[in-house]
């Protein structure tokens, strides 16, 4: 079961409401918030006030905690549902799954030999669909969570491959990063899977948050408001059984649409890659089942809008930097010149009181009557202007 919500957080779609404005009111609350969390907001309560210091490193606080949470409790699982069987399987690219008829969950379901169900059938404490994860090359070096997010989890298709054989479905091949040959090959040539089980179950996926790479999506949902963007996503995860962070979806919208002249097929599909994910109660994880559930599918405006939007901020802040530059050096100026003045003014002042003290030292002339023993001294000044004085 499917539904989606996009554009719109709180539900469904609006009768007559425009897809794109509702993307483009998307994009404009995440400027927004993008700017508030620039900008920052200081915390405060009745009784205690917080500096920006002490909210950032409770944010930090929380998250590394969380994360180890999250981290510990993938080990707790892995330790609790243990590797019932593991092999090194020799891979062959085949779809058998669409050459049989089938026509959902078929992109990621392998062929594994009998005995994997053999161990299956052993297994009493394995609960709802087996999930096998794949991946190339076998690497023991690693940590468990760098090789959970290295591989991908899988469904299994039936256990009729040959022993020592994988039959994996042309799309996870190239999830895998395989070639799609369907020919067989050695263990010497790269073409070998590690293909484990465990006996864990993958939580049910109930919300996933998609992410456009172009902008072109939106462009393409205001031209074509008729686009059932609810029922071409449904096409194409209803091809899966379990969805990882990370993954890219092609989405083809030439079915949904009026043909135009000045378009062609490749102006019609789009690439939507996952974001987010969260598992029944919420929770985020990086992987999750498809199988049997409820999904709520919302869309996060595009990659190409996010870079415009942070080289658009890197240009403000750049900006802002430059004028925070210019206003100091105007004030480190003024300071300068103050500064200067003072200092002449404060010279000048010295000057003035070294006159008058020197003054003050000087002996009284004597009077004009008196003649004898009398010295009369003149001064020529450099400013033309001279000074007599009588001892």
């Amino acid at each position: 079961i499917f539904s989606l919500s996009m554009f719109f957080p709180g539900g469904g779609r609006p009768v007559g409401e425009d897809p794109s404005e509702k993307l483009r009111r998307e994009q404009k609350r995440e400027m927004e918030e993008r700017r508030r969390r620039r900008g920052g907001r200081a915390m405060s309560t009745s009784t205690t006030t917080k500096n920006d210091g002490d909210i950032l490193f409770e944010k930090k606080n929380h998250h590394f905690h969380r994360e180890k949470s999250r981290r510990r409790r993938r080990r707790d699982d892995d330790a609790l549902f243990s590797m019932l069987w593991k092999a090194d399987l020799i891979c062959r690219v085949e779809d058998v799954a669409a050459k049989r008829g089938i026509r959902t969950r078929r992109n990621d379901k392998i062929q594994v030999p009998a005995s994997a169900l053999r161990t299956l059938e052993r297994c009493d404490r394995c609960e709802g669909a087996p999930f096998f994860y794949v991946k190339k090359g076998a690497s023991l070096s690693k940590t468990d969570d760098e090789k959970e997010e290295e591989g991908r989890y899988c469904a299994a298709l039936d256990y009729q491959a040959e022993e020592n054989t994988v039959v994996v479905p042309s799309e996870l091949a190239k999830r895998l990063g395989l070639s799609t040959s369907s020919s067989s090959t050695s263990f010497d040539d790269g073409r070998v899977l590690r293909v484990e089980f465990r006996s864990r179950e993958l939580e049910k996926c109930e919300w996933v948050k998609l992410q456009p790479v172009s902008n072109e999506f939106s462009k393409f949902l205001t031209r074509h408001p008729e686009a059932d963007v609810k029922v071409a996503l449904e096409q194409i995860l209803v091809q899966w059984s379990c969805v990882h962070v990370g993954d890219a979806f092609e989405v083809d919208f030439s079915g949904f649409v009026s043909s135009r002249e000045d378009e062609d097929a490749s102006t019609k599909t789009f690439t939507l890659k996952v974001v987010a994910l969260k598992v029944e109660g919420g929770e985020e994880d990086i992987v999750a089942s498809l199988i049997e559930t409820d999904v709520e599918v919302d869309l996060a405006p595009s990659i190409e809008h996010d870079e415009v939007i942070e080289r658009i901020e890197t240009l403000n802040r750049n900006d802002e930097e430059k004028k925070r530059n210019e206003r100091e050096k105007k004030l480190a100026e003024a300071k300068e010149a103050r500064v200067r003045l003072e200092r002449k003014e404060e010279r000048k002042e010295k000057m003035r009181r070294f006159r008058e003290a020197m003054a003050m030292k000087l002996p009284s002339e004597p009077p004009l009557s008196t003649s004898s023993n009398v010295l009369r001294i003149r001064i020529s000044l450099p400013t033309g202007e001279a000074i007599e004085r009588r001892f």
